[in-house]
């Protein structure tokens, strides 16, 4: 009866399987890169298309034309995103600092600071 028994790998051997997995996983990579880039444009003239078939019409009395937004989305495209982050970072910075302005105007003290001064303490209802 013959037995195998294995043999610890090479340092070439280790050597080029890492080569021939490092090649691969970037093939991947780039083949992954360009299926994204082609979809992030079919995203984007889709979008374009949807917006003229869904909502093209802005009125303005009788007269009907194409809205300014949607020739923005077009023409403007990525400079407009660009400035998507104010969208989101301006309503919390607004959100805070009118949480701080409420706190100076009303000198209410936080929760977190403790509910001694709370008038419906007495009233909770007792476990049993």
């Amino acid at each position: 009866m013959m037995s195998l028994t294995a043999s610890e790998p090479t340092a070439s051997t280790e050597r080029r399987s890492q080569e021939l997995f490092s090649e691969h996983q970037n093939e991947i990579h780039r083949h992954t890169d360009r299926l994204f880039a082609g979809l992030m444009g079919f995203q984007w003239i889709a979008g374009i298309l949807f917006a003229l078939w869904v909502s093209p019409l802005a009125w303005e009395g009788p007269v009907s034309r194409t809205h300014i937004h949607v020739w923005a989305a077009i023409f403007v495209g990525g400079w407009a995103l660009s400035q998507l982050w104010l969208f989101w970072i301006a309503p919390l910075l607004g959100a805070v600092l009118a949480g701080v302005v409420y706190r100076l105007v009303s000198g209410e003290r936080s929760q977190a600071a403790g509910i001694e001064g709370r008038a419906d303490v007495g009233h909770l209802p007792k476990a049993r």
